[in-house]
């Protein structure tokens, strides 16, 4: 189900057997990385395994359209801030007032996952525009957004 989801996600042409085996793969080493003693349930963490197994498969596989290579890099950083707040509170259930504060810190990371990925995290002195102007506006921009996440 996982495998069927991402390739669609993605608009992938990968055969769904080839990832829903990449996904056996995550599901085995979720099985053995597993540590009750953290608080997460095995199905939380499972999920996020076989996710990250089948992107990897993908990422591996071959070339990949930038707009999907796009859409798996966000995933990834959603995924990576998700799995962060998915640990339940050490003692008994939070109350409504530390629900809210948990939830609003999620948003507020992947806010900032998002932006960073969006605008991209690559080296200043790497060219990403055709000519010299839209560089430095992209330069700026870039430094005007990582400033601001800061």
């Amino acid at each position: 189900m996982i495998a069927a989801r991402i390739r669609a996600e993605f608009e992938l042409r990968q055969e769904l057997g080839d990832l829903e085996s990449a996904g056996v793969v995550g599901l085995l080493e979720a099985k053995q990385r597993f540590d009750a003693s953290h608080g997460v349930a095995f199905s939380t963490f499972a999920h996020y395994r076989i996710r990250g197994a089948v992107l990897d498969f993908v990422r591996k596989s071959g070339p990949v359209s930038r707009r999907a290579y796009e859409k798996m890099r966000l995933a990834e950083s959603t995924d990576a801030v998700c799995e962060g707040s998915a640990a339940p509170p050490a003692q008994g259930a939070p109350s409504v007032g530390e629900a809210v504060g948990r939830l609003d810190a999620t948003l507020h990371r992947l806010t900032a996952a998002f932006v960073l990925e969006c605008v991209g995290q690559a080296p200043e002195s790497e060219p990403a525009a055709a000519d010299a102007l839209s560089a430095l506006v992209e330069r700026e921009t870039r430094g005007r957004v990582r400033g601001a996440v800061e």
